[in-house]
């Protein structure tokens, strides 16, 4: 549960601090802002 909370944090939250950037955007892991659906399909491949 603590695990979907960080990668919804870390891949699907916009933050304000960020310029509406996520984390993972601004450390240059992914270029987009993350879907629920995405998460979840990249949860299976794990």
């Amino acid at each position: 549960m603590q695990a979907s909370f960080v990668a919804w944090y870390n891949f699907a939250r916009k933050h304000e601090a960020l310029k509406g950037k996520t984390p993972a955007m601004a450390s240059g892991l992914t270029d987009h802002v993350w879907t629920i659906k995405e998460l979840i399909e990249n949860a299976a491949t794990l």
